[in-house]
Parts: structure tokens; C-alpha cells; sequence
């Protein structure tokens, strides 16, 4: 018979339960219209501009005018450091207008029950990993950050298991043993390297993707070139040469095939 345990680590008995209890899904949305969303180290932040900062310009390369965005590097007191393609800046935290969530991998929780995995962010808006989806979400929308994604599996305390229900306050996880563990995110017991590694895996898919396009391009000007007599051979040893080929680019080119690989790749290997 499958058992639920309660996580709670030794500071949450003495005041019986969690004192430092998750916002609601109002309250936090209002927290995030007024930008007091908690930013993080490896966090997108956009600026107006680059007015009386400390900027350093690689070489070669042009500072830039109006809106700026980079990823944080440094996080002290006030202070925000941030990492650019041209180079870097320095600022106060009062100069950022808008910033992401977090992290590439990092899991969050919007519309009170649903959960995902931040891939980007740009312009205020976060491209979400949602089950086999990629969605996009305002900041706005977006209540706090979490330890994991529904669907995800997990590392806790208790061993590996299965996130079956996130919401604001508790991850309740499915083990591999066969037990139900609730855990309240206070006490940090539940880790979600998939989510980790998700954005890894996304850019690799793309890249591969590409590479091979562009392999399979390169195959196609080749057998255009050979003779006719050496193109009949090789599609009698061979089989449909050009069909076999064109099958295979209309399948990389195909939005729904790429998603449906994307999936299954980072479900099961994840």
C-alpha cells in the first residue's frame, strides 16, 4: 500500500509547520507587477540604457545605444553585474527595468497550477517548457520560482522519483519505491537536474538539426553531379537515392516531426 510522507526538517517541527509560507498566486502576481521578483545569478536584465554606468567594451567590438540586456554574473548588495556579447556592465539594481525569473533550467509556477521550464526571455516575455510544449509567458504571469516541473523526475531525501503535483507551496513526489513524499519547498529536499539540463539538450537538438540539413544539402549538390549511368547504378544497389534523401529533409523541415523528437529525446533520455 503506497505511503505519504511529510518532508520537514528539524526547524519546521519546533514551530509546527513552515514559517516561511509560499505567496498566494494574487498576492504574487502583485509582487511581480511592482518588480520585486527575487533576481537571481544567471538571470536576463534589461536596462533603458547605459547612461553613467560602468561599462567595459571588448575590443573590437562597439558599445551599444538604447536598450541593453545581459546575464547576470555577480550579485552584491545592490550591485548587479552583468555579462554581454560586447562585453560587460556594472549597475545599481534600481537601473533594471525588467529581468527574467531565472536561469535557462530554471522551474516556475504560473496560472496558480501550471508548471514548467524556462528555455529564454526577452522583451518581459519567458519561452517555457511545458510537458512536450514550448509556451510563452508573460513575467507578469508568473507567481515564483519552484524546485521542479510536473512530469519531471527528481531527486529528494527520500531517493528518485516522479513529480506528480507542483503548486506554490509543496512539490508532492511519486518514488520509485513506491511511496508519495509531499514536500514543502521551504525545506529545499527536492533537486530537478532534468530541468537542469533541459536547455543543454534543447540547444544540441538544435545544432544537430542544423548540421545535418546542411549535410544532407551538401549530399544533394554531390549527386547531382555524377553522370546519369552512375546515378542508375546507385539506385539499383541502392534503392530511390534522391527519394530516400528528399524524405529525410522534408522530415527536419517538418515542424510537428522535430517537436515530436525533441520530445521523446528529453522525456525519455531525462
Amino acid at each position: 500500500r503506497r505511503r505519504e510522507i511529510t518532508c520537514s526538517r528539524r526547524e519546521c517541527k519546533r514551530t509546527d509547520g513552515c514559517t516561511d509560507q509560499a505567496l498566494t498566486s494574487e498576492s504574487s502576481l502583485a509582487v511581480n507587477r511592482r518588480g520585486a521578483m527575487d533576481l537571481l545569478l544567471g538571470s536576463t536584465v534589461q536596462l533603458a540604457d547605459l547612461t553613467g554606468l560602468d561599462v567595459k567594451v571588448d575590443a573590437a567590438a562597439a558599445q551599444p545605444e538604447g536598450v541593453v540586456r545581459g546575464t547576470v554574473t555577480r550579485l552584491e548588495g545592490d550591485t548587479v553585474e552583468a555579462a554581454t556579447t560586447w562585453g560587460s556592465f556594472t549597475c545599481d539594481r534600481s537601473k533594471v527595468t525588467k529581468h527574467s525569473a531565472g536561469p535557462p533550467g530554471t522551474c516556475v509556477l504560473w496560472s496558480g497550477t501550471r508548471t514548467g521550464v524556462l528555455l529564454g526571455w526577452r522583451d518581459g516575455s519567458h519561452l517555457v517548457r511545458e510537458g512536450s510544449a514550448d509556451v510563452t509567458v508573460e513575467t507578469e504571469s508568473i507567481q515564483k520560482t519552484v524546485p521542479a516541473a510536473q512530469d519531471l523526475r527528481v531527486r529528494t531525501l527520500f531517493g528518485d522519483g516522479v513529480a506528480t503535483n507542483v503548486d506554490s507551496s509543496t512539490t508532492t513526489v511519486l518514488l520509485d519505491w513506491g511511496a508519495s513524499l509531499k514536500a514543502p519547498h521551504a525545506t529545499n529536499s527536492v533537486r530537478c537536474p532534468a530541468a537542469a539540463a533541459l536547455p543543454v539538450v534543447r540547444c544540441v537538438a538544435q545544432s544537430t538539426q542544423t548540421m545535418v540539413a546542411r549535410s544532407l544539402d551538401t549530399l544533394k549538390q554531390l549527386t547531382t553531379k555524377v553522370s546519369a549511368d552512375t546515378r542508375q547504378r546507385l539506385s539499383d544497389q541502392l534503392g530511390d537515392v534522391d527519394g530516400a534523401l528528399d524524405s529525410i529533409e522534408t522530415q527536419l523541415t517538418d515542424a510537428s516531426s522535430i517537436k515530436a523528437l525533441a520530445s521523446s529525446t528529453m522525456t525519455e533520455d531525462l
